[in-house]
């Protein structure tokens, strides 16, 4: 009886212990399988984004944009110098280098709907994505020109004459 008692036990954990290596070994091919195709999207995306990117005429599309962005936002930074102190950067990651605490300018232009981001030496930096159309543009630049005039109007900014 104790015997074969035992045997059962013995055996019935054996049957356990070869189900659970046989459903490791089931979601370890299982997770090679998403992982080659997760790969596979990879590539494929990385690709289309080659595709677009890589196409005749669209980089020097993206260099006519950021110099039509740089030229309006050299004129931002003409119109509001107690704002603006200058404009630095290339192609289209620039960034308005600010009088005001950058955080106050940040979120004047977030009230306004447009996203940039705090960069180093007081500046506020935009990254459009290369697919941004010269329309788009002129909207940011149109929530500029907006944040700037509120925060010029709300006591801030130092006098036209300490900027100049």
């Amino acid at each position: 009886g104790v015997f074969e008692r035992l045997l059962g036990e013995f055996t019935t954990q054996l049957e356990t212990h070869r189900k659970r290596a046989e459903l490791t070994e089931l979601r370890a091919a299982e997770a090679a399988r998403g992982r080659e195709k997760l790969d596979h999207a990879r590539r494929t995306a990385a690709n289309a984004v080659l595709d677009v990117v890589l196409a005749p005429g669209f980089l020097a599309g993206v260099e006519r944009i950021g110099d039509r962005l740089w030229l309006a936002l050299s004129a931002v930074v003409d119109e509001f110098p107690t704002i603006f102190e200058d404009l630095r950067g290339a192609g289209l990651m620039l960034g308005l280098k600010c009088r005001l605490p950058q955080t106050e300018v940040q979120q004047a232009l977030l009230a306004e709907g447009l996203l940039a981001v705090n960069a180093g030496e007081n500046v506020v930096r935009f990254v459009p994505p290369l697919i941004v159309s010269a329309a788009e543009c002129d909207q940011a630049v149109a929530m500029i020109r907006a944040a700037s005039r509120r925060l010029a109007s709300s006591g801030l900014a130092p006098s036209s004459a300490a900027a100049a």
